[in-house]
This record gives structure tokens, C-alpha cells and sequence, in this order.
């Protein structure tokens, strides 16, 4: 990218920034939000041209100051490089999102303290660079091959073995949750469950993906019964909602881990994620747009993220996919008879 592309990308970037802090009240996004969204590049140039300044030099002049410029004298590969930039900025953009609704002042203070944690660490480094040489092992053929990506590529698929118990957790809760569910519910998860059983009586394969769709629609709306109608009852002094949020947090983060830190040949995508993702964001515009009904939201969000947990199950081991896959259809079997009797 050139100039004139990175020009336009920041210029897009900007004013996309500016635009989302000038909505309407209650949809407008506080400022400091994208302050710390696009924090990385905004501190690194301030950061460089005053201290061009301090020395006498114009702003604009040339150097080797900048922090990709600081791992690249440290040794770093330009590959790894990328991706630590690229995982403080996204760290920095979970974590602007996720806390947005702090204190602004709160909110820059914690950026600034942890910048000034990053910079001062990042020069201890260049200052004892022979103390992080285990840090900058590489590998010529490319990232995923180098020693350092392998062991944490192995801890992820060792960590993806345990999806499938949040997963169930999810399963039992809305077990638990079943008496508050509506009438309509029982119906839904009815019919499924009745397509489900054709389907398997007909190609009789429990890893089948047209059946993980069923099982998306079915967990579609579970997500959405204990959001909306289970979400205050209580197991163990814990409102069923937050039990839900976590295990869907906890999920996101297994799954999240497992696509970062993937092995060459462990995903592919197939019709059926394709699909799932397309009725996600059909739904969702439809919803949002068409039909307003804002709280549909949450509820897809999650299903994905649990579609893609069993989907991270099944690859990482069968037999944890078709456990999860068998505790849905009991589940969905559990909650059917619960409506009709």
C-alpha cells in the first residue's frame, strides 16, 4: 500500500471516528472510545514527532523511531512484528468496546498507564536485548511453522478439548430455565427435533453439517428464551443470564484462541458456516431494520459463538463433537416432552 491508499485509509478511519461521536443522544459513541480504537498509531506519531521536536528536527523527518522500527531492531522478524502490533490494537479495541460504558476519565487513564507500561517495557528491551532472544526464533518457511507459534498452536488445540463443557453447561441451563419458556418454544424445538431424527434416520451420521444447522436454529432459541424470559431466575444465587454470559464468554474465548492460533489444515468452511453466518446477518438487518426488535441481537451473537464452539469440538476431537451433538438432541427431546406434559 502506497500513499495514496494508507492516505485514504486513514482518512476513512477518521472520519468514521468523528462520525460515531456525533449521533444522536443515547446512540452516539463517547469520544474517548475511538481514541483508544486507533490509540496505537495516534500515540506511536505523537510520540515519534515530539521527540523529532525535542531534538531540533522537523516532525516530518525521516528516522527509525517508530515501535515497528523498535522490534525490528530487536530482531523480530517482520511477520512477528505485524502481529503484535496488530494484537495491541485489537487489545486495545475489545477492550475500548467492552468497558465503554466507564468514566471517560477513567477510560484514558487506564490506555495512557497501560501505553506507558508497553513503551517503557519495549525499551527495557532494546536496552537487554539479549535477554529475549528465545523471543525472536522464526522461521524462514513462515509464521505458522516457526517454534514459538507450534507451542502455543498445540496449547490452543489442547485448550479447544474443552469447549464441549461449557457447551453442556449452556444445555443445562436451559433445562433448568425450561419452565419459564413459552408455549411456542416447545413447538419450534418440536419441529426440529423431528427434522433432526429424519435426517439422521436418512444418512444416519451424527457429524453430519446440515444437522449442526438444526442444532443452530435450536440453540438460536434457547439464547433468545433465557435472555428473555429465564434471564432473572436464579441458580446458586446467580441469575441464569449471567450463567449464560459466561458460558458464552467462555466459549468465545476457546474458540477465539483456537482460530488465532490455528494449525495449517485444522478449519475449513464449509456450505453450512456460510449459511449460518448469512441467516445471522439476514436476521439481524431484518430485525434491525424491517421489524425493530433490538434484543435479537444478543441472542444471535451467542448462538454463533456456540455454533462455532461445536464446530471447534468437532475438529478437535470427534468424540467431544458428537457428546455435544447428543446432549442438544436430548436437551431438545428433554424440553419438548417438558411443554407437552
Amino acid at each position: 500500500m502506497g500513499d495514496t491508499g494508507s492516505l485514504v485509509v486513514g482518512f476513512i478511519l477518521a472520519f468514521l471516528a468523528v462520525h460515531l461521536t456525533q449521533q444522536p443522544a443515547g446512540l452516539a459513541v463517547k469520544p474517548v472510545v475511538p481514541l483508544i480504537v486507533l490509540g496505537v498509531p495516534i500515540i506511536d506519531t505523537l510520540w515519534v514527532m515530539a521527540r523529532r521536536i525535542g531534538l531540533r528536527l522537523s516532525p516530518f523527518a525521516a528516522d527509525r523511531t517508530h515501535v515497528h522500527h523498535k522490534f525490528l531492531d530487536l530482531g523480530f522478524d517482520h511477520r512477528y512484528t505485524v502481529i503484535v502490533i496488530y494484537g495491541l490494537s485489537l487489545f486495545w479495541s475489545f477492550f475500548a468496546v467492552l468497558a465503554h460504558t466507564w468514566p471517560d476519565a477513567l477510560l484514558l487513564c487506564c490506555f495512557l498507564f497501560g501505553s506507558a507500561l508497553f513503551y517503557g517495557g519495549l525499551r527495557y528491551m532494546v536496552s537487554h536485548p539479549h535477554i529475549y532472544q528465545r523471543l525472536v526464533l522464526d522461521s524462514s518457511q513462515g509464521l505458522r511453522n516457526s517454534r514459538v507459534y507450534l507451542k502455543v498452536a498445540d496449547l490452543a488445540d489442547n485448550l479447544a478439548a474443552f469447549a464441549v463443557i461449557p457447551l453442556l453447561g449452556f444445555l443445562c441451563l436451559t433445562v433448568l430455565a425450561g419452565g419459564h419458556f413459552p408455549l411456542y418454544l416447545w413447538q419450534i424445538l418440536g419441529t426440529l427435533l423431528l427434522m433432526t431424527v429424519v435426517l439422521l434416520v436418512l444418512l444416519r451420521d451424527l457429524g453430519l453439517h446440515y444437522l449442526f444447522f438444526l442444532v443452530y436454529l435450536a440453540v438460536l432459541g434457547l439464547t433468545y428464551a433465557i435472555d428473555h424470559f429465564a434471564s432473572q431466575a436464579t441458580l446458586l444465587g446467580w441469575p441464569l443470564g449471567q450463567w449464560n454470559s459466561t458460558a458464552v464468554w467462555t466459549v468465545a474465548v476457546i474458540v477465539g484462541f483456537k482460530i488465532l492460533f490455528r494449525k495449517d489444515g485444522d478449519f475449513f468452511v464449509s456450505s453450512v458456516d456460510i449459511l449460518v453466518l448469512g441467516i445471522s446477518i439476514f436476521l439481524a438487518a431484518f430485525f434491525y431494520h424491517v421489524h425493530p426488535m433490538p434484543d435479537i441481537a444478543l441472542p444471535l451473537v451467542q448462538s454463533f459463538v456456540l455454533y462455532l464452539g461445536l464446530r471447534v469440538s468437532v475438529n478437535r476431537d470427534a468424540i467431544h463433537g458428537r457428546l455435544a451433538t447428543c446432549g442438544m438432541l436430548t436437551t431438545m427431546v428433554t424440553l419438548t416432552l417438558r411443554g407437552f406434559f
